[in-house]
């Protein structure tokens, strides 16, 4: 297996995962998980270089969402480490309409199925993707959570700062945003808005979200 292979960002219940490859061999992301030990979170005390790597992400709740449980993506990528080759494995139990939106610094980026490869990535590469993910999920008492995670940057056996920006658009009317795990922190700063929530967050180490809402009316 390829010990130089980077892994840097993770969405859902089912893991968003770079694989920067520096050989033409491409590392499945499962097997990388089993040579490498857990990470620890760590929030930090002051926001990361604005040249760190940073993942931004929107999603989109609407009322079919309720009863299907699939949301709108839009995920946009900065500051990607510069690299011959990368592959940017989504690894959702479900997915659809994988689409590239644009790309910047970065000689060639081609979707195949559920993953995006990358070719001739320079300084300063930016990449945004939009898709469907099934991660929004009805509990017993029939209230609701969107998971999200792990979320991470690391190399080898370290783990690097990274920043985050996400974004929940929900129907304000149907829900009513409840509570997060982890809670607002230093270096978590979630503020809950009109309709949306705002977070930001910069860290080290593995982070898994959820955020819970409770159902306004019968769906």
């Amino acid at each position: 297996m390829n010990k130089n292979s980077y892994i840097a960002a993770g969405m859902g219940t089912f893991a968003l995962v770079f694989l920067f490859i520096i050989n033409t061999n491409i590392v499945k992301a499962e097997e990388w998980f089993l040579d490498t030990n857990e990470g620890e979170l760590e929030f930090l005390d002051s926001p990361v270089a604005k040249a760190a790597f940073h993942s931004d992400n929107l999603f989109v709740i609407n009322r079919d969402s309720l009863k299907t449980g699939w949301i709108k993506l839009h995920q946009c990528y900065s500051n990607i480490d510069p690299i011959f080759k990368v592959e940017i494995l989504y690894q959702y139990r479900e997915i659809k309409n994988l689409e590239l939106v644009s790309s910047i610094n970065i000689g060639k980026a081609k979707v195949l199925e559920n993953s995006v490869a990358l070719e001739n990535v320079k300084p300063g590469a930016a990449l945004c993707v939009r898709a469907w993910v099934r991660n929004f999920y009805q509990e017993a008492d029939s209230s609701y959570v969107l998971k999200s995670g792990p979320f991470m940057r690391k190399f080898l056996d370290g783990y690097y700062p990274f920043l985050l920006s996400m974004r929940i658009f929900y129907p304000e009317s149907l829900l009513k945003f409840e509570s997060s795990e982890p809670k607002a922190q230093p270096g978590f700063a979630l503020k809950s808005l009109p309709e949306n929530l705002n977070l930001k967050a910069w860290f080290t180490g593995r982070l898994n979200l959820k955020f819970y809402f409770a159902a306004r009316e019968a769906i």
